[in-house]
């Protein structure tokens, strides 16, 4: 299992195609905690570029064995996206505190998962119960290799069954952590947005 920390589209998509699993995320509450980027402009573009790239790189190393809603055919790679996989398992108050500047904001998330224990409970949701190996991730500073070690989680989630993928065979998915794992508030936030992408979706003109 692999994943990847950038925008995985399918091999058809257009370069300017707007992707609900990025859209669900930047509304109500996700928008000023763990919005991503949009990718179907500017900076965006070259950042799919540059994972669908990595893809094809590392997609020999990846298992066979393909994983349900995998963007690449034949492949267990994935999407992960570090802010909102650390962002949906901390509690609504650890947001009423100092907030971070927005090119920091990843590693404010991961100090604040350190401190509210969020690595050892998923550490032993999905089996990796490590002392050694949790400590490692918990005394990590390192910016990028933060980022990995989130990417790891991810894939782990995946592997063992216990993720959320969000989006659409269209645009392609985000992988988290198991929604049962999620604050209240980002559950129902959640829900909130897909419900008004829906109604949105809806009155558009035929």
């Amino acid at each position: 299992m692999i994943a990847i920390d950038g925008p995985l589209t399918p091999p058809d998509a257009p370069d300017d195609l707007d992707r609900l699993c990025e859209r669900l995320f930047t509304r109500g509450a996700f928008q000023k905690r763990c919005k991503p980027g949009l990718s179907q402009h500017g900076y965006g573009r070259a950042l799919r570029k540059a994972a669908a790239e990595t893809a094809a790189q590392v997609s020999h190393l990846a298992d066979t064995t393909p994983i349900g809603k995998a963007i690449i055919p034949g492949t267990a790679i994935i999407e992960a996206f570090p802010n909102a996989f650390l962002g949906v398992l901390l509690e609504d108050e650890r947001f009423a505190m100092s907030k971070a500047a927005r090119r920091k904001k990843f590693d404010w998330l991961y100090d604040h998962a350190v401190e509210a224990g969020v690595f050892e409970t998923l550490l032993g949701y999905v089996g990796w119960r490590n002392e050694c190996l949790l400590q490692k991730i918990m005394a990590e500073y390192d910016h990028e290799r933060r980022a990995a070690w989130i990417c790891l989680l991810t894939a782990a989630c995946a592997a063992v069954g216990k993720s959320e993928a969000v989006g659409d065979e269209a645009g392609g998915w985000i992988w988290l952590p198991s929604a049962e794992l999620w604050a209240a508030w980002a559950r129902n936030g959640l829900a909130g947005n897909r419900a008004a992408v829906s109604a949105r979706s809806s009155q558009a003109p035929v």
